[in-house]
């Protein structure tokens, strides 16, 4: 399966005795699949979240001979059901924040950023709550402390 998602060429190493051969150019390609591919992750939680409301709204686990949710994520999709059911509320809360979802999509933001910015933000102020976020990246994490203190807030 890796081999259909990065070409085995890729992984070999260039001549390192070749004419032009600088020692970053190999850390250069690898980091532009790394980052394909972790845009390819946030497409993919996006995806398993919209299903995964689907799947629960139904109690698919059930029709499938499961008697528990998390028996059914665990052989099934290698998650927990609290991981599962952690997608689908992300996935229900983007449909009314449509500018963090954007900025999820185009990797501006991360997965744990987005979790709790999702739980602070209204259509009102996901504008100010991305913009603290955009200005923290490395954080992962928002301050909770004060409610005074959040965007859009008096």
């Amino acid at each position: 399966m890796l081999a259909e998602i990065v070409p085995p060429e890729i992984l070999t190493p260039p001549d390192a005795y070749s004419r032009g051969f600088h020692r970053h150019n190999g850390a250069l390609v690898i980091d532009g699949w790394l980052r394909r591919l972790a845009g390819q992750d946030a497409r993919c939680r996006m995806v398993l979240g919209r299903l995964g409301r689907a799947f629960l709204h139904v109690r698919g686990q059930q029709g499938l001979g499961f008697a528990r949710l998390g028996d059914y994520a665990r052989e099934r999709l290698g998650m927990s059901a609290r991981e599962l059911q952690s997608l689908a509320r992300v996935s229900a809360r983007l449909e009314g924040l449509p500018e963090i979802r954007r900025a999820y999509e185009n990797g501006e933001v991360s997965w744990a950023q987005v979790r709790l910015l999702i739980g602070v933000a209204t259509p009102d102020t996901e504008g100010g709550w991305l913009a603290l976020a955009r200005g923290c990246p490395e954080c992962g994490a928002i301050p909770s402390s004060s409610r005074a203190a959040w965007p859009g807030r008096s």
